[in-house]
């Protein structure tokens, strides 16, 4: 974490998703929200969220071109605004143990930012193979914890399918795996944990996606798949 394309994301972005990921394995599942977190977690989150304070994006810089207005600039701000929002969602799943409906505040920002930034591409570069490939990991993200909006994240992911890259194609089929492991499993589901293997009673992915028939290569664009 974060995994794929990180265009856009600032250091102290990079750095904060990375630690959100160790330190949330190191609470228990089940832990308590009344139990205090010993000294030195605490300190550790403290810092996490003075990072994610001081690391908003500009929000002064415009997100949509204009005339004179340089377009990697654009891009790039609103990049930084899906990643910030994506690292902050995964504060809730790691360090809350929050996931679903509760934990996506700013999901729907996220998907505006990305699909902007994938009609400003067209508009730049009408030639698929000559594009930059799309970030995805603030849309893996939202997209695990998705629920009343799994329609919006589907259409973008087919989106994306252009690209034609096996990368995108296999966090697709991953997400599709968590979605049917969170419908099997209801309230509750950790996909974070999910995909760490960890936790009694736990489906390796491998085996979800096996069952799914799904690949890295498969196509993604089924309408008929989960």
């Amino acid at each position: 974490m974060p995994f794929g394309s990180t265009s856009g994301i600032v250091p102290i972005i990079a750095r904060t998703i990375q630690q959100i990921g160790n330190i949330g394995r190191e609470i228990p599942e089940d832990r308590e929200q009344e139990t205090p977190f010993p000294t030195h977690l605490r300190n550790e989150i403290d810092n996490l969220e003075r990072q994610l304070a001081h690391s908003l994006p500009n929000t002064s810089l415009p997100v949509r071109p204009f005339h004179g207005m340089d377009i990697e600039t654009v891009i790039d701000t609103n990049l930084s605004i899906a990643w910030h929002i994506g690292a902050h969602i995964f504060y809730e799943n790691c360090i809350n143990k929050e996931c679903g409906s509760d934990a996506v505040v700013g999901m729907d920002e996220i998907l505006v930012c990305l699909d902007r930034v994938e009609d400003i591409k067209i508009l730049v570069q009408p030639e698929i193979e000559l594009r930059d490939e799309p970030i995805t990991w603030p849309a893996f993200v939202a997209s695990c914890n998705a629920s009343t909006s799994r329609q919006s994240w589907r259409r973008w992911w087919e989106r994306v399918s252009i690209y034609e890259s096996a990368n995108i194609n296999l966090q697709w089929n991953l997400i599709r795996g968590i979605w049917h492991m969170i419908d099997e499993s209801g309230d509750g589901f950790n996909w974070v944990r999910f995909l760490e293997g960890e936790g009694d009673g736990l489906v390796p992915l491998d085996t979800v996606i096996e069952h799914l028939g799904m690949d890295g290569m498969s196509p993604i664009w089924n309408s008929s798949s989960p």
